[in-house]
């Protein structure tokens, strides 16, 4: 996972982790562990996430799956 662009995603749309925690059904400690590699992220809420900042299809590979999915 690339936190980094995961964390420019956020500053870009003005979501804080707590907003996107609470938009995708996370405590803040879970979402924390899923950003930092403690936990993955489910598929769902990758799903969410990608909705809720407007990722693209490239975003989301870039992101959760280091580019390699196509």
């Amino acid at each position: 996972m690339n936190n980094g662009e995961l964390r420019v995603a956020l500053v870009r749309n003005k979501v804080s982790n707590r907003d996107l925690a609470m938009m995708i059904g996370l405590s803040e400690q879970a979402l924390y562990n899923k950003i930092n590699g403690t936990t993955e992220f489910k598929n769902s809420e990758i799903k969410r996430i990608a909705e809720v900042l407007n990722l693209s299809l490239q975003d989301v590979n870039a992101i959760f799956f280091d580019g390699i999915v196509n």
